[in-house]
This record gives structure tokens, sequence and C-alpha cells, in this order.
């Protein structure tokens, strides 16, 4: 049992760190995401790239993962391109409003 175990971690700790998963959200502390578009999972990001784990309180999981150090930083890295669009998204969004408020204080 417990070889079979390590193999569904391992299939997703793969999926990670390859990068095949959906972007459930993004947020300050956690990212969330979803494997095989059934199997959700929230890894902390919160304390820089070496501290990338597992976030195991967000969600009912029916399997823990653990990352080893290696790992954290490659996940870290995958997770990079996905923070930068979205804090990007997010300061356009930011600046548009500022701009509308903007245009209707001088009445344009």
């Amino acid at each position: 049992m417990k070889n079979e175990i390590k193999i569904i971690q391992d299939y997703f700790i793969a999926k990670i760190l390859a990068g095949e998963f959906d972007v459930i959200k993004i947020g300050q502390h956690v990212f969330e995401l979803m494997i095989d578009e059934i199997y959700p999972f929230a890894i902390w990001i919160g304390n820089g790239d070496e501290s990338t784990k597992p976030y195991h309180s967000s969600y009912e999981y029916f399997i823990q993962l653990e990352f080893t150090y290696k790992q954290s930083l490659k996940c870290a890295s995958v997770f990079k391109k996905y923070i930068d669009i979205n804090i990007n998204t997010e300061l356009k969004r930011e600046k548009m409003k500022q701009f509308n408020n903007l245009k209707k204080e001088l009445g344009l």
C-alpha cells in the first residue's frame, strides 16, 4: 500500500512541477490549482521560494503531498509566471479604475 500511495503522490507532484494544472486562484499567501479538472490543491507561497509547500488546511485532500527542497524551488519557478500575470492584471485593473475616476472628476 505504501508503494501505491507514493506513486500517486509522485504523480501529483510531477503534474505541479510540469505546470500541468489549471489555476483556481492566486492569493497573497496561497496558490490554488486543479489537477486533471477534479483534484484541487493549495500551495503555500507566502514565505518565499524555498518555503513553497502544500497547504493542507485549505481543502480536504484525499492525499497529502510533501515537496523536497528542490521541488519547492521548482514549484515556485513554475508559479512565478502565473503570479506575475496576476499581479499585472490587478495593477492594470486598479490603474483603469483610477483613470476612470479622474475622467469623471474632470468631466470627460
